[in-house]
């Protein structure tokens, strides 16, 4: 945090304000996060990430608590800046930031980032671009090849598209990809990830901004108030099943 510190002020002189992210969590394996960000023209923003960069590396090597957490390295040419590769220890992080490691801890830890996370910083053209996953330096390939093409933006309907920051969550997807954190639970969040999964479980969201306010919409479908509603009355329904049969048990004095 110290080595990023130093870096706030031209962060925010060289951040330009727009932004788009997408976030997978994929069946059975760990989340993927792709990210772009506009900056401002100038040496000093364009040399951004490499000094940043640069300095982790020295503050890294040089610490051996940091180096069994963290490395930073230079990663391949793509387009045609050089790129930053991390890769983080989930476990030993969270270890040493002080968090309680108990059994179920754990197993979300590695269910949702797996044993090691990798992330990747490059630029290209006026935009930082990063990506993480077990895959983030394809990723970051995929994401080059489309800000060099036609824009391309998922639909957030029904929100007005406006000065801001959109984006857009499936809660099927995220109940996927925390499944396998909750075995005890796995049947009961799989038929709730299949209910909620596609067009049902879309929720678009929005922060837009005027001259002196910020706003935040979602827009959440009656479809998806349906299925979460029919979830929660079947899962009172079973609970309450278990409790008469429960009951029934102790009355035969079973």
């Amino acid at each position: 945090m110290a080595v990023m510190n130093q870096f706030t002020d031209r962060w925010v002189d060289c951040l330009r304000g727009d932004m788009a992210a997408s976030f997978d969590f994929p069946a059975g394996g760990p989340f993927r996060f792709t990210e772009a960000f506009g900056m401002n023209p100038g040496e000093s923003c364009a040399q951004l990430v490499t000094e940043m960069g640069d300095e982790l590396a020295q503050s890294v090597t040089a610490s051996d608590q940091l180096s069994e957490v963290f490395t930073v390295s230079k990663g391949p040419v793509i387009g045609d800046t050089e790129s930053l590769v991390m890769t983080f220890d989930m476990m030993k992080m969270m270890t040493g930031m002080g968090q309680p490691m108990d059994q179920h801890s754990q197993a979300a830890i590695m269910a949702l980032y797996g044993e090691t996370m990798n992330g990747v910083v490059s630029t290209a053209g006026d935009y930082v671009i990063a990506a993480g996953g077990d895959d983030a330096t394809d990723q970051l390939r995929g994401l080059i090849a489309t800000l060099a093409g036609p824009g391309k933006a998922p639909s957030f309907a029904p929100l007005a598209v406006g000065p801001g920051m959109m984006m857009s969550i499936n809660l099927g997807q995220i109940l996927m990809g925390i499944k396998d954190a909750v075995p005890e639970e796995g049947d009961a969040i799989q038929s709730a990830a299949d209910a909620l999964s596609g067009e049902v479980g879309r929720i678009p969201m929005a922060f837009t901004f005027d001259s002196k306010s910020v706003s935040f919409d979602m827009a959440v479908s009656l479809k998806t108030i349906e299925a979460v509603t029919t979830l929660v009355m079947e899962a009172r329904e079973r609970a309450a099943n278990a409790d008469a049969e429960l009951m029934i048990t102790d009355e035969s004095g079973g």
